[in-house]
């Protein structure tokens, strides 16, 4: 650890701990039915505890390398997580829904020296890429709905077509295996069980490291009563039989030693791709019709699509562009093409593709 808590030396971090969550000023709830309401005030922000943000980090204190290491978070808040976090040795990044604590983070993380970039946005607004670790702790249940979302295996079909919806607290985990080698996240104990199980796919199951119970009024001060537990992703694991499993009685005490498998090498640089989209004005203003029928036309080596109708329109491009790709080292794309399925359609799924009987299965 870079800091002890208990040191009269000067920190940098003590004008965000001042700030307060927006969970931990809300009122609590009655019943159930107040919940959906109450989460859509607060943003589901509860600001990590100092001993669990300590504990977290624990597990990746002791990797020192010769450049700095990309720490990541999606759902920052004011750092709480990355408040040890030497900007000697470490870069950091972060996104928040929260306009007032994203700024204050930028602030205070460049004042401390920090190579840092913190934006206003959701998780769901991003697709953040190479980074060396994710620290995390996701607003729980919150419903996400955005054609921004990564087509990840926890995300389901929503209103925006494939792959839009997800629940918060399993596409944040989702998301940060994806952009970062190591992962240390906090989670609802149910949620926290199904992932090491395989329960939402083989490839959580194959890196889980470690499964740490926290005390049940480990987040007391915050206010929620969730039974919570850490979970540590690694790269890769030797052998399945490494995982461990505890229940942590005494949080001043570090996580054990799961040998996990850091990368010193660096792939290009970090970034957090954020996705723009502006709902105010629909992009297709084609009148509904319920004519279901496709017109398919040549222009050049293009080939284009028109529909009389602008609902059928939504659903034929929801079906043809599947997710957005991106040119990776030594691969070029060719010019213009920002989706998958500009190469390769798939027209077998889409209302009135073949009314004849014979729908378009590929375009070249």
């Amino acid at each position: 650890m870079q800091r002890n808590l208990f040191s009269f030396a000067p920190d940098w971090y003590e004008p965000l701990r001042a700030i307060r969550s927006l969970g931990s000023q809300a009122p609590s709830i009655a019943h159930q039915g107040e919940l959906a309401a109450a989460r859509r005030l607060n943003l589901g922000q509860f600001f990590t505890p100092d001993a669990i943000a300590a504990f977290m980090w624990s597990f990746v204190s002791g990797w020192h390398i010769d450049r700095r290491i990309r720490l990541f978070d999606n759902s920052v808040g004011s750092g709480r997580l990355l408040q040890y976090a030497d900007p000697e040795r470490h870069a950091v990044y972060g996104v928040d829904v929260h306009a007032d604590v994203i700024q204050q983070c930028q602030k205070v993380f460049e004042d401390a020296g920090f190579h840092c970039e913190f934006r206003l946005a959701g998780m769901e607004d991003i697709h953040p890429t190479r980074f060396d670790i994710a620290l995390i702790n996701p607003p729980f249940s919150i419903h996400l709905e955005s054609p921004n979302l990564q087509p990840l295996e926890c995300t389901t079909w929503g209103r925006y077509g494939a792959h839009t919806s997800a629940l918060s607290h399993d596409y944040s985990v989702h998301q940060a295996l994806e952009a970062a080698n190591v992962v240390v996240a906090l989670l609802p104990i149910t949620t926290a069980e199904s992932m090491v199980a395989g329960e939402q796919g083989d490839r959580l199951k194959r890196r889980a490291a470690g499964l740490f119970e926290l005390p049940a009024d480990a987040f007391k001060l915050e206010g929620p009563n969730v039974r919570t537990a850490v979970v540590v992703f690694d790269r890769y694991r030797d052998r399945p039989s490494d995982f461990v499993r505890a229940v942590v009685e005494d949080l001043s005490k570090p996580g054990p030693d799961l040998r996990l498998h850091f990368e010193e090498r660096s792939f290009g640089e970090a970034r957090l791709r954020l996705q723009k989209l502006d709902d105010s004005v629909p992009f297709i203003t084609r009148a509904v019709t319920g004519d279901k029928s496709v017109k398919v036309s040549h222009d050049g080596r293009r080939i284009r699509l028109s529909s009389a109708c602008g609902f059928n329109e939504a659903m034929v491009l929801n079906a043809v562009l599947v997710k957005r790709i991106y040119s990776r080292d030594g691969h070029r794309l060719p010019r213009g093409f920002r989706h998958s399925g500009q190469g390769r359609a798939g027209y077998g799924n889409v209302s009135g593709a073949g009314r004849s009987g014979r729908g378009l299965r590929s375009v070249a």
